[in-house]
């Protein structure tokens, strides 16, 4: 089979790379910007870095939206610049609680820990079921960072078994979905949300039909791509 050949190739500096360009910023007086600001030095590196038509600079968004988590965090540029290489999701409030948890921990000298609600059951119900692709999330991404700012060993063996067992129950919920509970009401929801946005929204709007495309329904909908992302065959 012929592999197709590659048009384009992502680009992505490293730490050193991100640390060198603000300290020539500062040292000449460029930017006009805090220089400990990683959010503000990713888009002036975005901005002035020069590629070739068959490169360009990849994953500038994500790591932007993340060094909005971390930016306010006491730490030095180059480990702002590692937390943002952290495999999460813009999207997730339980990824973002963790890491800035982590990171905020880190800066004080702390020992990062695992949080008190980590600890996996099988699951009962479909929300449990999510509930549990979540945990196992925030257990990788733990993983991912102790790797990189050793701190708790006995903490990472810990994480380490936690995760093995959120797997085993997600395997276990999946091949049993016909007896887990749906605590999840449609009818309910729908009347709340109907009542909130006509107490919100302009009058002209408030006439209108209520859409679909509310901000619950996105999430059940992540939540069940959620529980198929850790399908285990």
């Amino acid at each position: 089979t012929d592999i197709p050949r590659i048009q384009k190739a992502g680009l992505l500096p490293t730490a050193g790379h991100i640390q060198h360009f603000s300290d020539a910023l500062e040292q000449y007086g460029l930017g006009g910007t805090d220089s400990s600001n990683l959010g503000s030095m990713l888009d002036l590196f975005g901005d002035m870095a020069k590629t070739r038509g068959d490169f360009f600079i990849c994953r500038q968004n994500e790591m932007k939206g993340i060094s909005a988590w971390v930016d306010e965090i006491p730490l030095p540029l180059a480990d702002k610049y590692t937390l943002c290489m952290a495999p999460v999701s813009l999207s997730n409030r339980w990824a973002q609680r963790a890491l800035s948890n982590f990171a905020r921990k880190y800066a004080a000298g702390e020992a990062p820990g695992l949080g008190r609600n980590t600890i996996p059951r099988p699951a009962k119900s479909y929300d449990h079921l999510t509930s549990l692709c979540h945990l196992h999330n925030e257990l990788e991404l733990f993983l991912w960072l102790s790797l990189r700012f050793p701190a708790n060993f006995v903490e990472q063996q810990t994480a380490l078994t936690l995760k093995e067992r959120a797997i085993e129950y997600i395997n276990e919920g999946l091949a049993k979905t016909s007896e887990l509970k749906l605590s999840h009401c449609y009818i309910n929801r729908d009347k709340k949300l109907r009542k909130k946005w006509e107490q919100t929204a302009p009058p002209e709007e408030a006439n209108e039909e209520f859409g679909d495309n509310d901000d619950d329904s996105e999430d059940f909908d992540e939540e069940i791509d959620d529980v198929k992302s850790y399908m285990v065959n």
